[in-house]
């Protein structure tokens, strides 16, 4: 990743722009039901495909609180289509689904994604397989890969 590289962080999470010192090159920093409702959907679609950043970090969060199953699932449809569209994912960690209990800060998976190649073919799902509840996996880039200035660790006791 480079020094002056772009990141947007889906549904929320622009403390991780600043963790890792990374503009987002729209002029949206929560992707949350009521954010989405009041800027449109259109329009923030709009502004990622003008502005497209380099990459995407994808948090999933239970929207159960505001009527929603969570982004992408049931609003935020085309942004998240356009973002697999557009995008690759190099690295991921977690269970991959929103669906599993056990979490980690009530975060199930993290996603990391990077712009496509425009000569790249597109796919509708990078992730292959999965692993089960009680496991967690890093897959794709290494942790030195990250594109965090300083690596972040968090620790859990999970019972």
């Amino acid at each position: 990743m480079r020094f002056d590289d772009t990141v947007a962080v889906l549904p929320e999470g622009v403390s991780i722009n600043f963790l890792c010192r990374r503009r987002n090159p729209t002029p949206y920093l929560f992707f949350m039901p009521f954010d989405v409702g009041l800027f449109g959907e259109e329009q923030m679609l709009i502004s990622f495909q003008d502005h497209p950043p380099d990459w995407i970090v994808i948090v999933p969060k239970n929207t159960n609180e505001y009527g929603y199953r969570g982004f992408g699932l049931d609003y935020g449809r085309q942004i998240i289509a356009w973002v697999w569209q557009n995008y690759e994912e190099v690295w991921w960690i977690g269970v991959p689904s929103l669906e599993k209990v056990r979490t980690v800060f009530g975060i199930s998976s993290i996603s990391l994604l990077r712009k496509r190649k425009r000569e790249a073919s597109l796919i509708t799902s990078p992730r292959t397989g999965g692993i089960n509840s009680n496991q967690s996996g890093v897959h794709g880039a290494a942790w030195a890969d990250l594109p965090c200035t300083k690596p972040l660790v968090f620790t859990t006791r999970v019972p």
